[in-house]
Order: C-alpha cells, then structure tokens, then sequence
C-alpha cells in the first residue's frame, strides 16, 4: 500500500506508535509526538516545490540512539514507510527523533 506523505496523513495519529527497522536496528518503538504543518499562509510556494511541507516529531528510547538516516517505520495502519530521520536530543527518559518532508 502506497501513503500520501501529508500533514493530514500524521496530524490524526499523534501519539500513536510507530515501530522502526533498518539493517542495524530492528523492532524499535517510536510514538508520534508531533506533526507540524510548516506552510506559511502569506508566503507563495513555487508550483515546483512540496505544497505541504510538515515536521513529525516521534519519542523513542535513549538507548540505542540511533544516527539520523533513512529507517522504514510501520506502523498498523499506514503500513511501511520510508523516512529520513534525524536525532532531536534527549526528552526526560527519552529522545527526541525528527523528520522534515518538503
């Protein structure tokens, strides 16, 4: 199944988890903490460019952490998705991990 990568697609399923994988890491819980939507109402955004560009904000474990770079998120509904993901800093207990689609 192919998702539409949208603001709409996350903004509904905040706190809801995702599990992440790659070839290093496997079975790691995520939960969405956030989903930004970066548009700007006053600011014209070229036909070229990603009309919709929004942030995801998700909390995981401290440890491991794990270096930014693409990771596959499932999650039970949305099915496999790849992302780029990138180390926010430490939340409390936990980490912060941050995704930018634009």
């Amino acid at each position: 199944m192919t998702i539409e990568l949208s603001h709409a697609t996350f903004a509904d399923r905040i706190g809801e988890t995702f599990i992440l994988s790659s070839d290093e890491f496997s079975a790691i819980s995520l939960q969405l903490n956030e989903a930004l939507d970066l548009r700007h109402p006053d600011r014209k955004i070229p036909q070229h460019v990603r009309q919709d560009p929004f942030q995801l904000t998700f909390l995981g474990p401290r440890e491991p952490l794990l270096p930014q770079g693409p990771y596959t998120l499932s999650h039970e509904t949305l099915g496999e998705i790849q992302l780029f993901v990138i180390p926010g800093g430490p939340d409390g207990e936990q980490q912060l991990y941050n995704v930018t689609v634009n």
